[in-house]
């Protein structure tokens, strides 16, 4: 039975491939992210590896760098599965080392004739190998240590390479009175509210195709991207996901103060801001600390319109570069230029007030699409 292993931070995908490569005959180890993946590879010795491109910690090409650079993975075969199309995705994955690369959303059939072409070779690779040289074993013994897997990465000279630059609608999003917060709770029972609320957000952003990029402290950092690269599509889903992020923080509220009856807490509520630009993805973080990021302008600029929106009852606030280029029907409030803290050039901001009611009058025009 060949065993493959399978890295990519998609839960439902790993699970759904996963489900599908046992019930064809094959054996399967999963991974997360990419030092996982390298963790997995040196202990399981898989016969294939199918690769994700874009993941936290160690990305896909990192790995496969890593892969290639050690002796007792380097002849294991690599097919990456990404939803990168362009000509410069393939040639990073044929010049790090791939053995093939399927387009996300993968068709079973691609992806079983692949593993099945890429088995095959192994194979015929392996009986050459016993005949050449029968005293070299197929899998030499490999030690599984973090001392080996550091000496790996440094080897390979890459821990997370992936930099490139995208247009993606950052939402940034902080709890309001959280230092109170904390003064006024158990150190356990404010990590549990933290948690609580940070999965009902995570939910939130998941179902409008957001990537939480970052936890910092009491803060979420989300990027929103389009898989037909449309600026309107994921602009529009961030002003969804803040609005929507808006009624949970609400609800929640609710929950803490049946939870925590008379002790006089601070309103829970959070401030949002969103920004659309250019952001620069890539790994930052010394060693196997190192973590996949997003950095620039846009990030900062999603930050200072989240510290704006405590001046309007915590409403979402979002530039006007975002809110012009929407898909979607929304309410909006007061536009203005505004002076950012530690920007020099001023921004337009507009005020988020929720979704545009419907009309249902035949040729109506939704007349609150921009105030």
């Amino acid at each position: 039975m060949a065993k493959i292993l399978l890295v990519d931070d998609d839960e439902l995908l790993v699970l759904s491939l996963k489900t599908l490569l046992q019930a064809t005959g094959y054996e399967v180890v999963t991974a997360g992210d990419g030092l996982q993946g390298l963790q997995a590879a040196l202990q399981h010795a898989p016969d294939l590896i199918l690769l994700d491109v874009r993941m936290p910690v160690l990305d896909g090409f990192g790995m496969l760098a890593a892969l290639r650079a050690n002796a007792g993975t380097r002849t294991i075969p690599c097919v990456i599965l990404t939803a990168m199309d362009d000509r410069e995705s393939l040639d990073n994955a044929l010049r790090h080392g791939a053995d093939g690369m399927l387009l996300k959303p993968v068709r079973v059939e691609a992806l079983l004739q692949a593993i099945a072409g890429r088995l095959e070779v192994l194979t015929a690779r392996k009986h050459v190998g016993m005949v050449a040289i029968t005293s070299t074993p197929t899998h030499p013994t490999l030690r599984t240590n973090e001392e080996e897997l550091n000496a790996i990465l440094t080897e390979s000279s890459v821990r997370a390479p992936f930099r490139e630059s995208r247009e993606v609608t950052v939402l940034f999003s902080d709890i309001r009175n959280f230092s109170r917060l904390s003064e006024m709770l158990p150190s356990a029972d404010v990590a549990e509210v933290l948690q609580q609320y940070y999965e009902r957000a995570a939910d939130v952003m998941r179902r409008h195709e957001g990537m939480l990029v970052r936890i910092i402290g009491d803060a979420l950092l989300v990027a929103f991207e389009s898989t037909r690269n449309l600026r309107g599509e994921h602009a529009g889903n961030a002003i969804r996901a803040a609005l929507l992020l808006q009624e949970t923080a609400r609800e929640y509220a609710l929950a803490l103060e049946r939870r925590y009856p008379r002790r006089d807490l601070p309103p829970f509520a959070v401030g949002t801001g969103i920004h659309t630009g250019e952001v620069m993805v890539c790994s930052m973080g010394p060693g196997h600390t190192s973590e996949i990021t997003i950095i620039g302008d846009t990030v900062n600029v999603a930050a200072r319109l989240e510290a704006l929106s405590k001046d309007h009852s915590c409403t979402p606030i979002a530039s006007a570069s975002t809110v012009d280029v929407a898909d979607g029907h929304f309410m909006y409030g007061k536009r203005e230029k505004v002076n950012l803290k530690g920007r020099l050039a001023p921004i337009e901001s507009v005020v988020i007030l929720g979704f545009s009611p419907r009309v249902s009058r035949p040729g109506s025009e939704m007349a609150t699409k921009r105030a």
